[in-house]
């Protein structure tokens, strides 16, 4: 007799795992695609460096995501940082001119290597080779 209640009070205790595991199917799922968490990460670093309040905005084109500009001390030249999130780049500008490209082979590997460390002085951070490119360019007959 009492191996037999053993019996039972296994089987119950096996369907009443069973029961649970079923339940826990039913629950919703959430399933962040990558451009979503490509996004919060923008809106993130945007809120926090310009000390705004985070709010959704519109990503009217996802290859040009206008996120930190600045100038150079003397003012002579702007530059600017974009992301492209078709392309899985960040890129940097100095006066319109593409002088660095951080490029990635998906945006997952955007995602996890860059958008999640954005920092603003790396963003717009260029050399004196660059500003002497762009120099060189501006002079150039054209």
């Amino acid at each position: 007799m009492k191996s037999e209640l053993k019996k039972k009070v296994k089987k119950l205790s096996e369907l009443d795992r069973l029961l649970n595991m079923v339940e826990k199917i039913d629950e919703p799922i959430e399933i962040v695609s990558e451009m979503d968490k490509a996004k919060d990460y923008i809106m993130d670093f945007i809120s926090k460096e310009y000390e705004e309040e985070r709010k959704e905005f519109e990503y009217e084109d996802l290859e040009n995501i206008d996120i930190a500009y600045t100038t150079t001390k003397d003012e002579k030249y702007e530059i600017q940082a974009k992301v492209d999130l078709i392309n899985y780049e960040v890129n940097t500008y100095i006066d319109d001119v593409l002088v660095n490209t951080d490029s990635y082979e998906s945006l997952e590997d955007l995602n996890k290597y860059e958008l999640q460390y954005l920092d603003y002085y790396s963003l717009v951070s260029v050399d004196d080779e660059d500003a002497e490119r762009i120099e060189s360019i501006k002079k150039e007959p054209g």
